[in-house]
């Protein structure tokens, strides 16, 4: 993460702009160039086309759109990156219309084929011309779909032979493309498989080549063994996501994975992830199975992200007092190491409570599918484990149970042991064991946050507590009308929030506000997931309800400036191995709390 926010009273500028849209801060890289279109500037237009890049990636294809149509009569013939990024807004408006309504989709297809063309007239490199080839084939204007595919092929033989292997993944990806456009099937799959070496780490280029080509070969319709040789030239990602043992804890009654048969599982867990022609892996990072997974991917020079149900400090602290220093170091090695590291909890727990980890088992399978969707990949989920069903939750056995049930076969890696194991296998209690009845609190459960915001205005005190007061009264019928449970509930200036009892209780919500509540009635919506402890001695018994992720979902509401339905990442994984419910997530980009966690952020639609 980058740590260069900018200090008060200093000038944004559009090079910070543009480091926030690469780390994905389309929010804050937004409202940034909001103020910058304030002032003067020397470099107004490449504001004005930043700022335009974050309303399309914020899915606001059309208000990017209208941005960049605005000044382009100043600049028609002098800047060609602002036609190919008007085309590309295009483009992205047409694929979603295209299901919806085809006689308008194909008007802003042809939009957006006019300003890649004029893009390459200005100037522009082969990827203006390899999308205009594609999007005339698309049209059935087959010469110019032509004459761009040859500029294409010319352009990028060129490139290639001065460069080499060490060409971008493009040059060949055209090629390939390039060939597709003008027939030449065999070609196109020669340079599509050589286009795979040179990927690297950016494996959403394989998504937009295979979508590209599924269009072309749509509009083309060869024979269907054509079709499939194409795209199986363009191999999909495959991604592991990853659940096993931690080592056995000091008085355990049988063994299942003692630290000794550590290397012998690495070992063979290595053999088997080289079968599975991994591109990458997601895990937690536990003493055990689940740093060897990260060791073994990390060591062959594949990516990794790490998922955590605490901040990375408290896990480490756990790992230590129980794994020791080894596997301290091989933690500490392994996030430092990883591509990414998520968190679906900021809360610190000492306890082993189960939803702590079901939490972060949920959130991770959530992820993991997300992740595989945006990139069309495979998902292959990898265990290491004895086989055997628990009641607990958040554990292996868990996690293979939510991954078949959602359809998704495990491929199964056993521990090379040779001791009898005891069906009883629970751990023996430790001396002190953790307590919540002695506290006076109840387990931590992991509860749906729910905040409404109805736009701080500058009228009166009374004003503002009466819209909310309104608002509530209606929040408060949808959830009686659809018995929707509210565990908790509470007011801020501008925002009421409410802590619902189930993630079944959130499905309901999201399933009936949009029609039951008018929209007019509130500014914006936040969606988050907490891990809630209840306090038995509560003061007023009404606010008797202990979330730490509470103050995340109310400062993420105030920091919405624009009227808009969210959730946090830890929703929509939830929701999507939850529910069914019809709704569209599109990536706002990213949160940082007062706690540098960064929550990534979806609309939802």
């Amino acid at each position: 993460m980058l740590n260069d926010d900018l200090t008060y009273g200093q000038r944004p500028t559009t090079s910070y702009m543009k480091k926030l849209i690469d780390r994905g801060e389309y929010l804050k890289a937004f409202d940034l160039g909001a103020r910058l279109l304030q002032e003067p500037l020397d470099d107004r237009l490449e504001a004005i086309k930043l700022h335009a890049l974050c309303l399309s990636k914020l899915g606001m294809h059309e208000e990017a759109i209208a941005k960049l149509e605005d000044v382009r009569r100043l600049f028609l013939n002098s800047d060609s990156d602002m036609h190919a990024l008007l085309g590309s807004f295009y483009k992205r408006l047409w694929l979603e219309q295209k299901e919806r309504d085809s006689d308008s989709a194909k008007k802003v297809l042809s939009k957006s084929f006019s300003e890649y063309m004029h893009a390459r007239e200005l100037g522009g490199d082969y990827w203006c011309a390899i999308n205009a080839a594609t999007l005339a084939s698309l049209l059935g204007r087959e010469k110019e779909a032509d004459r761009f595919a040859e500029e294409v092929l010319e352009e990028c033989w060129d490139e290639y032979n001065r460069h080499g292997t060490s060409s971008s993944f493009w040059i060949p990806a055209s090629l390939g493309e390039a060939n597709l456009v003008k027939g030449d099937y065999s070609a196109a799959c020669r340079w599509y498989k050589a286009a795979r070496s040179h990927i690297g780490s950016k494996f959403g280029w394989i998504a937009s080549t295979r979508a590209n080509a599924e269009l072309l070969l749509d509009s083309l319709s060869p024979a269907e063994d054509i079709r499939l040789k194409v795209l199986e030239s363009i191999p999909r990602v495959r991604i592991a996501l990853f659940s096993g043992h931690r080592l056995d804890q000091p008085g355990r009654l049988s063994p299942r994975f003692p630290s000794e048969s550590s290397a012998k599982v690495m070992q063979k867990l290595k053999k088997e992830l080289i079968k599975l022609k991994l591109d990458f892996g997601i895990a937690s990072a536990a003493d055990g199975a689940d740093i060897l997974f990260h060791e073994c991917l990390q060591g062959m020079g594949k990516r990794t992200i790490v998922v955590l149900p605490s901040p990375v400090e408290h896990f480490r602290k756990k790992i230590a007092a129980s794994a020791g220093d080894e596997w301290t170091l091989r933690f500490d090695q392994v996030i430092d190491k990883a591509d990414y590291l998520e968190i679906s909890s900021t809360s610190r727990f000492d306890s082993e409570a189960e939803d702590i980890y079901s939490l972060c088992t949920d959130f991770m399978i959530g992820s993991a599918i997300d992740i595989a969707e945006s990139f069309d990949a495979d998902l292959v989920p990898v265990v290491v484990w004895d086989g055997r069903t628990h009641n607990r939750k958040g554990g292996t056995a868990y996690a293979v149970s939510r991954l078949r049930k959602l359809g998704y076969p495990t491929h199964d890696i056993s521990i090379p042991i040779h001791v009898k194991s005891d069906r009883n296998d629970r751990p023996l209690t430790p001396e002190g064991e953790f307590s919540y009845e002695e506290m006076g609190i109840y387990e931590p459960r992991s509860r749906p946050i729910v905040v409404f915001t109805t736009g701080m205005s500058e009228g009166s005190e009374e004003d503002n507590a009466s819209r909310l007061s309104s608002l509530a009264g209606m929040v408060l019928e949808i959830c009686k009308t659809n018995s929707i449970d509210i565990l908790s509930s509470g007011f801020l200036p501008g925002e009421l929030y409410l802590i619902l009892e189930s993630t079944e209780s959130l499905n309901e919500l999201i399933r009936t506000y949009r029609t039951e509540l008018p929209r007019s009635s509130y500014h914006s919506l936040v969606l988050h997931i907490g891990m809630v402890i209840r306090v038995e001695s509560s003061l007023s018994n009404l606010r008797d309800q202990y979330c730490r992720e509470l103050d995340e979902a109310l400062a993420l509401a105030m920091s919405l400036h624009f009227p808009v339905d969210v959730c946090t990442m830890q929703v929509k994984s939830l929701i999507s191995i939850s529910s069914e419910d019809g709704s569209h997530y599109g990536y706002r980009g990213k949160f940082e709390t007062r706690g540098g966690t960064s929550l990534r952020i979806f609309t939802i639609t």
